[in-house]
């Protein structure tokens, strides 16, 4: 059991920190599959945001800056939170931890009628991977740490 607790503390420690946008592939035809109009595609697709990532105990703050609106949200591992999207989408989030070799940070985001999709961080060193999967489309996003 202290293995286990060992590695999730040090994958924790391991996301803490503040990111920026460094690529993106397939996002366009992420937002359009969940039906963003062309003038927001556009106006996300031009942003470079910056990510805050904090953990204090079991509470995780994100702060996004350089989008066309500000965000923070804070969640607990497990907890179902509501929020509005940065698109404007109000949104229902559950994040949680995947752990096997490596521990992911899995977050399912749901909204509308039914509409789901899931997001998988996974930190490597200085790299953050965000892939998000929504029906048969997937985009990959791609952080480094500031």
């Amino acid at each position: 059991m202290q293995d286990h607790d060992q590695k999730r503390s040090a994958f924790m420690a391991q996301v803490v920190g503040k990111y920026y946008l460094v690529s993106q592939e397939n996002f366009e035809e992420y937002l359009k599959a969940i039906g963003l109009s062309m003038a927001k595609r556009a106006v996300a697709i031009s942003q470079v945001p910056r990510v805050d990532c904090q953990i204090n105990d079991d509470e995780w703050t994100v702060r996004l800056r350089g989008i066309s609106k500000d965000s923070d949200f804070t969640f607990r591992l497990g907890v179902q939170m509501k929020r509005v999207a940065a698109d404007g989408r109000h949104v229902t989030n559950v994040f949680d931890l995947q752990e096997s070799d490596k521990i992911k940070l899995i977050q399912k985001e749901t909204w509308g009628n039914g509409h789901e999709a899931m997001i998988v961080h996974d930190f490597d060193g200085d790299d953050w991977t965000m892939t998000i999967t929504f029906g048969d489309v997937t985009c990959v996003r791609h952080f480094r740490r500031e």
